[in-house]
């Protein structure tokens, strides 16, 4: 889940409403949003299937769309004569744009600067699918060169230092260096970016050079380049900068890609159409909605197809149309019907002491999926093989990943906070995990001495180590271990502890 912040004052331009009216509205499609009155500030969760509103103007887009205040969008890109030729075979896709005439301010510029930071981190996956760079038309030269160079070979002066610097500084000194450094660990020759005039342009997808790849509230003119491993991952993110930048005026111009491969032109910007079955949107909605409310949502009819814009990379299959159906149609608006089936229920597990045992202690029960990403775990696991998301890409071998995302989930919440969860993880064993944030050591182990206790365990805490906890102890019963308590390695506010045990 992706939080942003902002002030109102810096949206409303956008977005022509009130304040309470955007509160409002937000959660109707899909973007709760709530205003915190100690920092007058705005905060909205955006869920990773929608990236094209990782930024106050794809919300205010999507805003003006959804209330009828602004029209389906037009997106085109003109012929240009900009070329890219790619010398690499190292991360050797690259998608590229020419905007001009974009109206900036320093707020906005803040925002496209966000809108980069969120996509690189969860579409481009902390740079190891792409990497993604702003830079001024008027301060580069082309044709550019998309090239690698041995290390002492680089030399620039990158984002943020007031002095030129190696390859092997920046990596090692540099604030994005030490970020992404990982990425290029071990290589001798470097991806980078090149002018006409031999200027550096970027170490990718580490940092911009300061001379050619800082823009902020002058710049009208705007080069942008996401390259990296995937190229469908590439042209997509490519897709949601180049339509940010057109919704502030910008006018697009296309970039012709000279590689070994051949010759590509980016942006495309056109529609993509998906066949529309009236019978399968009604028997999921359970009612007819008429698809012409789609325009709410910012797609076009036409004939028996629709047709969502180049932003929307969430857009697989027919579902998701009809479930842009039933937001642009309001959940609220759909009359309830009792199913004609129905199955005998039966209990998910069978410890419903062992449930009341926690309730009674005061912990509130969440239920996550088993499936979560590989990204996350620290210890060993069983990986998914062609997982449709990033996030079910590894089966859990522990609840306290599930637990740890919950609390982070919750990280703006008053405390104290107490959570539990009874669940299955990798091998198919069920365990037990309680965990507690904003109170102190002896909450925890008291409660699982209580649980203990119930169950008819003696137990005995050893000192032990677990990659999430910066304290940790594991949990014998018997002589064996049955589980773990430890101090949760987070930056959140408040004491984090944590407590599994196995069920048998």
């Amino acid at each position: 889940m992706v939080v942003l912040d902002f002030r109102y004052e810096d949206i409303k331009e956008l977005v022509k409403t009130t304040q309470q009216e955007l509160l409002e509205i937000l959660p109707e499609i899909g973007v709760p949003a709530e205003y915190d009155e100690e920092t007058k500030k705005m905060y909205v969760e955006i869920t990773p299937n929608r990236p094209d509103l990782y930024s106050m103007v794809g919300i205010a887009r999507m805003v003006n769309i959804f209330t009828g205040k602004r029209k389906p969008s037009e997106y085109s890109a003109e012929k240009g004569d900009y070329e890219v030729k790619v010398e690499t075979d190292f991360r050797k896709h690259t998608a590229c744009a020419v905007v001009k005439g974009v109206k900036l301010s320093e707020e906005r510029v803040r925002d496209l600067m966000i809108l980069q930071e969120k996509l690189v981190n969860t579409l481009g996956r902390k740079g190891k699918k792409f990497g993604m760079g702003f830079y001024p038309l008027s301060k580069i030269t082309f044709p550019l060169k998309y090239t690698l160079r041995r290390k002492e070979e680089i030399r620039f002066r990158p984002l943020g230092w007031e002095k030129e610097g190696s390859a092997e500084e920046i990596l090692k000194e540099h604030k994005k260096g030490k970020e992404f450094g990982g990425i290029l660990e071990g290589r001798e020759r470097l991806p980078i970016y090149v002018d006409a005039e031999g200027k550096i342009m970027a170490l990718l997808p580490i940092v911009n050079s300061e001379e050619c790849g800082k823009i902020d509230e002058n710049t009208q003119e705007v080069f942008v380049e996401v390259s990296g491993t995937d190229e469908r991952l590439c042209e997509k993110a490519l897709n949601i900068a180049v339509c940010h930048l057109a919704d502030l005026e910008g006018k697009v111009y296309e970039v012709k890609i000279k590689s070994a491969e051949g010759e590509k032109s980016y942006p495309n910007l056109k529609r993509k159409s998906i066949e529309y079955d009236e019978k399968f949107a009604e028997k999921i909605l359970g009612e007819r909605v008429r698809r012409e409310k789609l325009e709410r949502m910012d797609y076009k009819i036409e004939e028996e197809k629709v047709l969502y814009p180049a932003y929307r990379i969430d857009i697989l299959g027919l579902i998701d149309v009809v479930e842009d159906l039933a937001i642009a149609h309001g959940y609220n608006n759909f009359t309830p019907t009792l199913p004609n089936f129905y199955s005998i229920g039966k209990t998910i597990d069978d410890f419903e002491k062992e449930h009341a045992l926690l309730r009674g202690m005061g912990f509130l029960e969440v239920k996550t999926f088993i499936l979560t990403n590989k990204e996350r775990i620290k210890e060993e696991y069983i990986e998914v093989k062609n997982p449709k998301t990033a996030e079910c890409s590894a089966v859990r071998p522990s609840l306290i990943y599930s637990l740890k995302e919950v609390f982070e989930i919750n990280k703006m919440k008053g405390l104290p906070q107490k959570f539990y969860e009874i669940g299955q993880v990798n091998r198919g064993e069920w365990r037990a995990c309680w965990g507690i944030r904003g109170l102190s050591f002896s909450e925890i182990r008291g409660a699982l001495q209580t649980f203990a206790k119930e169950k008819g365990w003696r137990f005995e805490l050893k000192e032990s180590n677990h990659p999430l906890f910066d304290l940790c102890a594991e949990i014998t019963i018997g002589g064996e271990k049955r589980g773990v308590v430890g101090r949760l390695k987070t930056e959140m506010e408040g004491e984090t502890w944590m407590c599994e045990i196995e069920l048998v």
